[in-house]
């Protein structure tokens, strides 16, 4: 109801782009790669397009916190 999330107890910024990444992650198939044509065309489908050097950026953390999750479900 404030804004925290237990991420921010743990030194991670719950910034919009750093929140972007973790629903992304979580939501992708914990299989499949995040690419930055999986970001652009996720949010252009979300009607808030995401390109170029923003994109990259947003896919490069997404993935990491798909390859986090897929690590800790083992």
């Amino acid at each position: 109801l404030d804004g925290s999330t237990p991420l921010s107890s743990s030194g991670v910024s719950n910034d919009a782009d750093t929140l972007a990444a973790i629903f992304l992650g979580a939501a992708s198939d914990k299989n499949v790669p995040i690419s930055t044509d999986t970001v652009i065309a996720v949010t252009q489908i979300l009607g808030v397009p995401v390109t170029g050097t923003a994109a990259a950026s947003l896919a490069a953390d997404a993935e990491a916190v798909r390859i986090a999750i897929l690590a800790g479900h083992g």
